[in-house]
């Protein structure tokens, strides 16, 4: 009885340290891609002639969380590029902000017209890439700085 009991134990006390080991040892794989980004964003003229344009920012991953500011928030134009990076290095990320001068805009709304997209990226290393999920053709490249 008492050998079973010290069994026990010791798989009790091997299981307690296996768990703290775990609990400080980071969620995932995702702080890989910590640190400062520069961001490109280049979208393509659209099929209803608004024209091209590139936005080029900075950007900070902590712990897989991924945040971008094309120019100061509620500006015209601006963009806040947000999302989560998976430990893979896949993440989705969405773009929200302000339109600018018509002529760029999809549909030549006024400037100032909230915009909101998705990005589907990927991240390796130190650089990325990605494209727009809606609307019309964007690209973006993403490199750690």
């Amino acid at each position: 009885m008492r050998s079973c009991f010290a069994v026990r134990m010791i798989f009790l006390e091997l299981g307690v340290c296996v768990g703290l080991m775990m609990s400080s040892m980071p969620a995932s794989a995702a702080g890989d891609f910590d640190g400062t980004w520069q961001v490109a964003v280049d979208c393509a003229s659209s099929p209803d002639g608004a024209k091209g344009y590139r936005w080029v920012f900075p950007a900070t991953v902590r712990n897989g969380q991924f945040i971008g500011l094309y120019k100061e928030p509620n500006s015209v134009p601006s963009g806040r590029l947000s999302g989560r990076i998976g430990p893979d290095g896949s993440a989705l990320l969405t773009m929200t902000g302000r339109t600018g001068d018509p002529a760029y805009a999809i549909n030549r709304v006024a400037g100032g017209s909230p915009i909101r997209y998705s990005i589907t990226a990927r991240f390796s290393g130190n650089s990325g890439s990605g494209t727009r999920n809606e609307q019309r053709s964007c690209s973006a490249v993403f490199t750690r700085t």
